[in-house]
């Protein structure tokens, strides 16, 4: 488990009180690489709430994706275990059903546990509404009646909100995925190139991560809010586009952020991984 957990100060004479998170906010971006976030280095990212996310938290400076496969990667998020050990390899492989899930743990614990994602290869078929009391992975239909592999990330949020509302009063756990900036990289409108309309997608999804964030309202001083890509984006670096072949960093590094009480605002430089979440959280 990685170490980022702090004391509270207190007087000389009286013995410091670990501060505990009574909910979890889980916001997983799709597709995101980490150098293309202001709070890793890129100057002309529109990243603010993610850069100030990292301000006040632990940004981890070297977080890797398991594999950079939607669906195995998520799965790792969700069971602190790699592919080999929760089953699911590629899209498509539902996850081992035996294998425990941080929503399994957390529900037993009491928690409203809650999901909304915005893809098809994170459907429920494929096993990650696995202690969730509330999975939302409906798709819209599209002109031709077909239903969409997708969906914006701003009805993923307003179907997250709405259940927030709901449960909050007690002790939550809500995850949040988000399919922008995958591609196809939104309206060409948004920029020429494709840099242009990718960076433009990420804005979008930290947008949206801001709306969850807001959202939260007083029970943000409460709440432990982790904020990871699944995996990143190759643009032609060592021949790829896109991803799921090679694993080079352009695919690999992401951006881990984790914020709320307790967790110290500092950077880690050592080296970390998407197995780590669960058992950390």
């Amino acid at each position: 488990a990685l170490s980022v957990a702090a004391a509270c100060g207190g007087s000389p004479d009286t013995p410091s009180q670990p501060v505990h998170a009574r909910n979890l906010l889980l916001i997983t971006i799709d597709t995101l690489r980490a150098d293309r976030v202001g709070a890793y280095g890129d100057t002309n990212a529109r990243t603010p709430v993610m850069d100030r996310l990292a301000a006040r938290g632990t940004r981890f400076a070297n977080a890797f994706a398991v594999t950079p496969i939607t669906l195995p990667s998520h799965a790792s998020i969700l069971t602190g275990r790699y592919p080999a050990g929760h089953g699911a390899r590629h899209n498509g492989i539902r996850i081992t059903p035996d294998v425990p899930t941080l929503a399994d743990s957390l529900s037993r614990a009491g928690f409203a546990t809650g999901a909304f994602v915005g893809a098809f290869p994170l459907d429920r078929r494929f096993g990650l509404n696995k202690g969730f009391g509330t999975y939302g992975d409906t798709m819209p239909r599209g002109a031709d009646g077909r239903i969409a592999n997708e969906r914006p990330g701003r009805t993923v949020v307003d179907d997250a909100l709405a259940w927030l509302e709901r449960n909050r009063g007690g002790r939550f756990f809500l995850w949040v995925h988000l399919f922008e900036p995958h591609a196809p990289y939104g309206d060409p409108s948004a920029g020429r190139t494709i840099a242009e309309r990718y960076a433009y997608e990420i804005s979008e999804a930290d947008r949206q991560a801001g709306r969850l964030i807001d959202a939260l309202g007083e029970a943000i001083a409460s709440t432990l809010v982790v904020v990871v890509a699944d995996h990143g984006e190759a643009f032609g670096e060592h021949g790829e586009i896109a991803h799921s072949i090679f694993v080079y960093d352009t695919t690999l590094r992401i951006p881990m952020i984790f914020a709320g009480p307790g967790v110290p605002a500092r950077v880690v430089d050592a080296a970390v991984s998407q197995v780590d979440i669960a058992p950390t959280v």
